[in-house]
């Protein structure tokens, strides 16, 4: 995209903290899973962390896949494409990547009843 030696380096060091940060999401779910599978009092509870860390996974997997898809379209795309349209794109789903990765509020209000109850209480005049 034009973006010379530092947008590179920028790119590089953006999927390398992003494949960090899915190894280690992928391992605290592996922890969570094998103390569920092996403990004789695997509760509902626990069961609602393994689901809500595996789809906090798959939305940040999602949101990676999607700008990388986006990048690789427009650093190989055969039609011309105006530089102004490329970085507007690059911007964009830069954006939506940083969305997805902070959406573990979301995704814990959704799987846990705690964490709701939790919510409302501290913040009742979104509860209405």
């Amino acid at each position: 995209m034009g973006n010379g030696n530092m947008g590179t380096l920028m790119k590089i060091n953006g999927l390398t903290l992003s494949g960090a940060l899915m190894v280690l999401y992928s391992l605290c779910w592996f922890t969570v899973f094998k103390c569920n599978a092996t403990a004789k009092n695997a509760n509902s509870k626990s069961r609602r962390l393994t689901a809500s860390l595996l789809f906090l996974i798959s939305l940040n997997l999602f949101g990676v896949f999607l700008k990388s898809g986006v990048n690789m379209f427009f650093q190989h795309s055969f039609v011309p494409i105006n530089a102004f349209v490329k970085m507007s794109f690059s911007i964009a789903f830069s954006f939506l990547t940083i969305a997805v990765y902070s959406a573990n509020a979301p995704v814990l209000y959704i799987c846990s009843k705690e964490y709701r109850n939790c919510f409302h209480r501290y913040f009742p005049w979104l509860a209405k």
